[in-house]
């Protein structure tokens, strides 16, 4: 979580702020990870993570409608995958056991830091250039909306139907060990992550990589079952 945080400092002071406290709290809970203190992580700062998040989600999403900004749909896709994710790893910090919250948060972690350099950089520098714009106003009022957090429920319908046996289901499981063998060649040729925690991401990238192309809501879970049924 190493984020440099100028890099995403849009000179909006609501989103340049709520950035800093969700990068501060991820590289405190990343910090234990590495130190291997999962025990350390309490329901609280899961729970201050989930809505600095979700406000910060909610004025970026302001900005980008402000700023009929192209790459708004797919930023806003990520922000509901984040969501879900955060309240996934909520829900295995209330569990106590090391196991799984290591799994879970080594994922959320993930994803927040690719979040921020693939998708929140270029956002905060097409808000950069519209306030050093003297034509544009840059004031607003806006008054972030908090998600109801709801603990995650798999979808086990939407898993047996993508390997319910048939043509759609072997092209699926196809895909599916396809995919996460590219995925864990690219996590350790870029991100330097291997073994059970590059399985784990793997697992979360090939599940997103799947419901994008087909439509389809398989869970990480679902793809994990699959390799290691191979």
């Amino acid at each position: 979580m190493a984020v440099e945080l100028r890099k995403i400092s849009s000179g909006d002071e609501g989103i340049d702020d709520s950035h800093k406290q969700l990068v501060d709290l991820a590289t405190a809970i990343s910090a234990l990870c590495e130190a291997g203190d999962y025990h350390a992580i309490s329901e609280d700062e899961m729970l201050h993570l989930f809505n600095i998040s979700t406000t910060v989600f909610d004025l970026e999403q302001a900005a980008m409608e402000g700023l009929s900004y192209l790459r708004a749909r797919d930023h806003l896709e990520e922000h509901e995958i984040l969501v879900a994710t955060i309240q996934s790893a909520l829900g295995k910090v209330k569990t106590g056991s090391p196991a799984l919250i290591k799994d879970a948060v080594s994922v959320m972690l993930f994803s927040i830091s690719g979040h921020i350099e693939t998708m929140d950089i270029p956002l905060a520098d097409q808000i950069s250039k519209k306030i050093r714009t003297p034509a544009v106003s840059t004031r607003r009022s806006f008054e972030p909306v908090h998600r109801p957090l709801t603990p995650p429920t798999p979808n086990r319908t939407d898993d047996r139907k993508a390997g319910n046996g048939g043509d759609d289901g072997a092209s699926i499981k196809t895909i599916i060990v396809n995919s996460y063998a590219s995925a864990l060649l690219d996590l350790r040729a870029s991100k330097g992550i291997t073994g059970e925690r590059a399985k784990t991401v793997a697992y979360e990238i090939v599940a997103r990589a799947v419901n994008k192309a087909t439509g389809k809501k398989i869970s990480a879970d679902f793809v994990k079952q699959i390799i290691i049924s191979k």
